[in-house]
């Protein structure tokens, strides 16, 4: 459908009266943004913009103003396509205010605005025309004031209007944004309405002129009438732009005319505006054409608009009470009826509806309805659905189901508990006339509804059964689109209400399948979105990968709105780490989304957005910045909804557990499960059930914990489900390892390590997020031999680090490891590095240095000093910065010394250091000597023993003799000695002095003094 023309397009001006001293007024009014003008209707305001406009040759976006912009996003619509014709971001369309919008409002328009006025050339200008035909009650209004407030530098606004500007715009005029023009300034002159005789009719004397402007005050419309007309009554000014006064003026005209050019007035004057073809085919007069362009050149009140003709209102006014007066109400009817259907067949839809409607012929008006819906909301005007809807007699909106069923897709977003009642309606409908379709896509309809109440999700399995019964799996739907929406609903509703479906899989397919197939790109989206959401909440990450990759193709090609790039922006808040593995550009993304959101008005989406901040923020390890979003989503409107609560208690539960508040965190937990009980979600009954087991542990209520996870175990399990059971099993394995039973915990972390390596689980802590016990769990697969490569891919993606009695892991994949105890060594990645030459001598003398004074907050002055005793002025520093950098490029990653604040330290997330863990394990044979286990099992003893022989390869850094390593050196020595001496009386304490022998046999072999 073309735009209705006469609504962005300018009047064509005929031959008009320069009028130079209110261009020299409009000009003077430049210094405000917005200039108001406003006088009685037929005083040439329209005409006097526009000539202006076209004399001080400005490029102007032409927006006519009328009942339907009460419906805003009608307004937001048509500017958008008048925004079209200019020459920036031409391919890029403004954004449609959408249902998702609606609470965001004012954040919406303020973005509109900017966007819109960013495409406009320098000393560009809207006019906004017939401004008093928009509803007074309509958020429109405040809409346009806000529009106006940000109105930027050599860009001017022309609004023109029968009435002075709202009261709410009294602020545009106190802080000079606007400037009015009114009655008194826009009447016509003495001089003026000379010069239009000089144009209209040459030779009338001067005593004529002067009782033509005594007697019409100035008033244009009067003016030309009585140029056109006889003598006439005085003109009041009381009276000036009243209908009544004009009736009486235009009369007289009118009956000068032949009958066959009344006809066409009257006939023509049934249209909102007309174009010489349709002319023809209401009035069947071939001279349709000739008649409109006579009309226009003598000024018989009417405008043309590109190819389209529009009355002006007072004479179409006029027109439409005499054509009441001359046809019988069966004959004006008949005429209506046919310029309706002429309209809608030039595609004047929206006319035409309008037109029937006024008449009461809603027989013709509901086809139509029907006919134009999907484009109706596809520009999101669910409100001129509901205002049309509103006019039809009760007997056909109770008996319409399409009607019902479109009404609740206008609702879904804004009102879901009206579009379910919508839905309902519509289904029972066409359940008792056999359309099975319309069953289909009003069941569909409900389950969407459904989900977006954020309530209760019971309701769900109705549809869900029904849908089941009643489709066909090897017969397709009537049409792709079709087939999309139903099968992607019932995706939808399974993955919120039975994620064990036996037919998920079906649908899956279906839905992908019908989005091959299906060209509109919004569909896609949604369909695959939905598909999407099943694969991440039931832990299907891989599959998850590759249709989200295809939603990001679609978001970005170019076909795709604005509205969709934010809508993958949000649903890639969620996902895009589960795809690209770096949380610190999700996080950029999910600051980014916000910005957006919050720019756009788009704050439906914001708790979707937090709720993915909060994710990214545990898998950071950062619970300032998980408190941070937390408190956000809070804030939310939705929140208050039953089932987003529960999801609320679900994340704030893991964070007060890993705070430590135990208390808060249990009473959240089971919240959450009790929410998801009451509101039947599954899936997020597992999670709270799995959470609360966690805390659970924590308290010392293992087998409590237990019984919380094997209710989620016999719910998963039988249906193969696995992401929720790798929870459950890593769960275990810690109340097993907490229990001291070494066999069962590592029967458990096998199988859920297993299930982690086949799903590909290693680069999210998705509900689990415990750092220190995954780490714990990582060191016991690493020392029993389980899944280790997949143990080691998680510490390696997570940075995961031993607890300090465990640093002399060997099997731990420490991306840098040092040796410095014996032969120095530095090994990435498992590679041994190779240092050579004098330029890579004195980084490595830097590293060695770090090392002795500790590794960990050493002041840079102390290494320099250290490594540059004769340096003088800032050379030390100058050399220590250098060398620095070498050492760096020389271990290929900037992370693994870092310089905080003038203190160096090696990173402990990044390096394994043989001294450090040296330390650590000569403190764990010193804790187990001091509490004088006279009974200590002697495998434990011997498995410290072999841990310190493996660590002590040699005296530290043995072949450097600079003096700043002789003291740790001799530090690590003696620690070492008194670990032998302590292992050595412990072993023989417990009878094993074989392997005391061999401690003993290990030191001198070393080369060092026995005590």
């Amino acid at each position: 459908m073309q735009v209705y023309q006469t609504k962005i397009t300018a009047p064509h001006l005929k031959k008009v009266v320069a009028r130079e001293r209110l261009f020299h007024l409009l000009d003077e009014s430049g210094d405000c943004p917005v200039t108001w003008v406003s006088s009685p209707a037929g005083s040439g305001k329209t005409t006097l913009v526009a000539s202006y406009i076209k004399e001080r040759n400005i490029p102007a976006l032409w927006y006519r103003v009328d009942e339907a912009d009460g419906d805003v996003a009608s307004f937001f619509y048509y500017m958008g396509e008048g925004a079209k014709q200019l020459r920036k971001g031409r391919n890029k369309p403004l954004p449609l205010f959408t249902p998702e919008y609606h609470t965001g409002m004012f954040a919406f328009t303020r973005h509109y605005f900017e966007s819109l006025f960013s495409r406009m050339s320098v000393n560009g200008a809207i006019v906004l025309d017939n401004y008093q035909d928009a509803p007074e009650e309509s958020e429109f209004h405040e809409i346009i004031k806000n529009g106006l407030n940000l109105v930027p530098e050599g860009i001017r606004v022309f609004v023109v209007s029968r009435r002075e500007p709202p009261s709410s715009f009294i602020s545009l005029k106190a802080g000079s944004v606007m400037s009015n023009i009114d009655w008194e300034d826009v009447r016509f002159t003495l001089e003026e309405v000379q010069e239009m005789v000089h144009y209209r009719k040459k030779g009338l004397s001067e005593e004529a002129v002067h009782r033509i402007h005594e007697d019409t005050q100035g008033w244009a419309a009067a003016i030309i009438l009585m140029l056109d007309g006889k003598e006439i009554n005085r003109t009041t000014t009381g009276t000036i732009g009243e209908s009544s006064v004009f009736d009486y003026l235009a009369i007289e005209v009118f009956h000068r005319l032949d009958q066959r050019t009344k006809d066409f007035l009257l006939q023509t004057a049934l249209l909102p505006s007309v174009s010489p073809e349709i002319a023809y085919q209401l009035t069947g007069m071939e001279e349709s054409s000739a008649i409109l362009t006579y009309l226009t050149r003598n000024n018989h009140f009417i405008d043309r608009y590109g190819n389209e003709y529009r009355y002006h209102q007072l004479f179409r006014e006029f027109l439409t009470d005499q054509a009441k007066k001359a046809y019988r109400s069966d004959e004006l009817l008949s005429f209506i009826i046919k310029a309706g259907k002429l309209l809608a067949q030039s595609g004047q839809t929206e006319e035409a509806i309008g037109l029937f409607l006024d008449i009461n012929a809603f027989e013709d008006a509901l086809p139509l309805i029907l006919g134009y819906v999907r484009t109706l909301l596809g520009q999101g005007r669910s409100v001129t659905l509901e205002e049309w809807a509103e006019k039809l007699p009760d007997t056909i909106k109770d008996n319409t189901p399409w009607l019902s069923y479109w009404l609740g897709m206008g609702k879904l977003i804004t009102d879901p508990t009206g579009a379910k009642q919508h839905m309902e309606k519509a289904f029972s409908l066409f359940e008792a006339g056999g359309d099975h379709a319309g069953c289909l896509l009003s069941a569909a309809g409900a389950i969407n509804s459904i989900v977006l109440e954020w309530d209760d999700y019971k309701p769900l399995d109705r549809w869900i059964d029904w849908i089941d019964n009643h489709v066909d799996p090897e017969t397709p739907f009537p049409a792709p689109e079709i087939e999309a929406f139903i099968a992607s609903a019932m995706v939808c509703g399974i993955t919120w209400r039975t994620a064990s479906h036996p037919k998920a899989t079906t649908w899956i397919k279906r839905t992908l399948r019908a989005c091959e197939l299906v060209e509109d790109p919004a569909i896609r989206f949604m369909a695959k979105g939905n598909v999407v959401e099943y694969y991440c909440a039931l832990g299907y990450f891989e599959e998850m990968y590759h249709v989200a990759e295809e939603l990001r193709q679609g978001a970005f090609s170019s076909s795709a709105s604005p509205h969709m790039h934010f809508s993958y922006m949000v649903r890639a808040v969620q996902l895009h780490d589960w795809i690209n593995s770096s949380w610190e550009e999700t996080l950029q993304l999910i600051r980014n989304a916000i910005i957006k959101a919050e720019e756009m008005g788009a704050y439906l989406h914001l708790a979707i957005i937090y709720t993915g901040g909060i994710v990214a923020a545990f898998e950071m390890g950062n619970l300032e910045l998980v408190k941070d979003f937390i408190k956000k989503m809070e804030q939310v409107a939705v929140v208050k909804k039953q089932s987003m609560q529960g999801r609320l208690c679900s994340l704030r539960s893991m964070y007060y557990f890993l705070q430590g508040d135990i208390a808060a965190a249990r009473r959240d937990a089971e919240d959450a499960v009790k929410i998801a009980l009451e509101t039947g979600v599954p899936y997020a009954e597992a999670h709270a059930r799995i959470k609360l087991a966690y805390i659970l542990r924590a308290m010392g209520e293992r087998e409590r914990a237990a019984m919380e996870l094997e209710k989620v175990d016999s719910t998963y399990k039988p249906v193969g489900i696995v992401y929720p059971l790798y929870l459950v099993w890593l769960t275990r394995a810690s109340i097993y390892f907490d229990e001291i039973n070494i066999e069962k915990g590592r029967t458990a972390l096998a199988e859920a390590f297993r299930i982690g390596r086949e799903k590909g689980y290693a680069f999210t802590f998705y509900n689990y997020w415990q750092r220190e016990e995954m780490a714990r769990l990582c060191r016991e697969a690493l020392s029993a031999g389980i899944e280790v490569e997949y143990a080691k891919e998680v510490i390696r993606k997570h940075n995961l680090i031993p607890d300090a009695l465990h640093e002399e892991l060997q099997e731990w994949p420490w991306p840098c490891r040092i040796r410095a105890m014996g032969q120095f060594g530095i090994i990435m990645n498992g590679e041994m590095l190779q240092p050579s030459g004098k330029i890579q001598k004195r980084p490595v003398a830097l590293l060695k240095a770090l090392i002795s004074l500790g590794g960990k907050d050493v002041r840079q002055e102390t290494i320099e000093e250290a490594l540059w005793p004769q340096a003088e002025g800032d050379n030390a520093g100058i050399s220590f910065k250098t060398n620095l950098s070498r050492l760096r490029k020389l271990l290929g990653n900037e992370g693994i010394v870092e310089v905080k604040e003038g203190k160096v330290s090696l990173n402990k997330n990044y390096v394994w250091l043989d001294a450090w863990a040296m330390e650590s394990l000569t403190e764990r044979i010193s804790e187990v000597w001091a509490e004088q286990r006279k009974h200590k099992a002697s495998n434990e003893l011997s498995e410290l023993s072999a841990a310190l022989v493996n660590i002590y390869q040699g005296d530290f850094l043995c072949d450097d003799d600079d003096p700043w390593a002789i003291p740790y050196r001799n530090k690590l020595r003696e620690r070492f000695l008194a670990a032998v001496e302590n292992l050595g009386n412990m072993l023989n304490q417990a009878g094993d002095n074989e392997k005391a022998r061999f401690l003993y046999e290990a030191v001198m072999e070393r080369g060092l003094p026995q005590k």
